[in-house]
């Protein structure tokens, strides 16, 4: 498994030719299943940029598709703007959605239109992000920005013969949701976001995505006997926290063993191809979490995953007394590690 994960990593690094197919392109992307869910972020989102330069059309539902068994990208778009655990910076917010809507473009035309015309739709789209952040930028109040990094961000200018729009790497953004909200709470702003992005924020946002816009975080760092589901919360009663914690020996020895059942059970579920392949990846991914000190962060979204494919499954073996020992141990268990629906 290590040997695989490197390979595709150097693959997606350009250590190994391009894909020349649509196929091989999906091929490619339904690898990418194998790797833990921050690396296969950053592997999908260049294997978009690497599409934009083949052209091949009406890709990007079917990359999704091969990457997450979602052709909506749901995963994908949940990282970028929920998870906790990353910093954006200004720079990583227009290539993501130019690189989106430049693929998009591509989908449509690239049969009838050359690679000048999907490269002029991709500059067109940072020019026009950048300047609505500008706009953002100006707006004080809202706290999209620190004060310090609001002169660099207003100081770029794109096209300018040259690349200050890079100096944007040094200016991060406060708060990804709440500046998506902005782009996508006006019918003007929401043009420049990608389908794809636009069709998630609109219809399967958490909640708690929106619930506190534009407040400090708080970083904690606890050592506590069970951290899933604990009530333990430290800083203003609508501050935005990121928790490093550390499993206690019960529940990575639980984590383990649930691993195992997975493993050597998974066939009793009668999940379909699809679902199967998908669950098989979650349980990769916390395996390959418990190699070494795990990030909790990874370890609940797989487990979190896990629990959405599974558990109806899981209720009906429980149910007609099949395996139920084994079955009965793992529902409880799942919820005490990664929370209920």
């Amino acid at each position: 498994m290590a040997k695989r994960i490197k390979d595709l990593r150097r693959g997606l690094a350009g250590w190994a030719p391009l894909p020349k197919s649509p196929g091989k392109f999906l091929e490619m992307a339904t690898k990418l299943q194998e790797l833990p869910l921050e690396e296969r972020v950053y592997s999908v989102f260049q294997l978009f940029e690497k599409n934009i330069e083949r052209r091949h059309p009406c890709l990007s539902a079917k990359i999704f598709e091969a990457a997450y068994g979602d052709p909506g990208g749901t995963e994908y778009w949940r990282y970028w703007f929920v998870m906790p655990s990353l910093c954006m910076t200004a720079f990583h917010f227009v290539s993501l959605l130019a690189t989106h809507v430049a693929a998009e473009y591509a989908d449509a035309h690239a049969l009838d239109e050359g690679p000048l015309a999907v490269n002029k739709r991709l500059k067109t789209s940072q020019r026009e992000i950048i300047w609505l952040l500008q706009e953002a930028g100006k707006k004080v109040d809202l706290r999209f920005f620190e004060d310090r990094d609001r002169k660099a961000l207003l100081s770029v200018r794109f096209p300018d013969g040259g690349n200050s729009w890079l100096r944007l790497d040094r200016v991060p953004i406060v708060d990804r949701s709440a500046i998506l909200e902005w782009f996508a709470g006006v019918p003007e702003r929401a043009l420049v976001l990608p389908e794809s992005l636009r069709a998630w924020w609109d219809g399967c946002r958490p909640v708690e995505a929106r619930l506190y816009p534009n407040q400090a975080i708080t970083q904690n760092t606890m050592i506590v006997d069970t951290i899933i589901n604990s009530p333990i919360q430290q800083g203003g009663a609508q501050a935005n926290m990121t928790q490093t914690v550390s499993y206690s020996r019960e529940d990575l020895d639980d984590l383990r063993r649930l691993v195992h059942v997975f493993e050597n059970h998974l066939d009793d579920l009668a999940l379909d191809a699809a679902a199967k392949r998908r669950a098989g990846v979650q349980v990769a991914t916390i395996k390959a979490q418990l190699e070494d000190e795990p990030d909790p962060v990874i370890v609940k979204e797989a487990g979190r995953t896990l629990r959405n494919i599974t558990e109806g499954a899981i209720g009906s073996l429980i149910a007609t007394a099949v395996q139920s020992a084994v079955w009965a141990w793992t529902a409880p268990i799942i919820v005490k590690l990664f929370g209920v629906p």
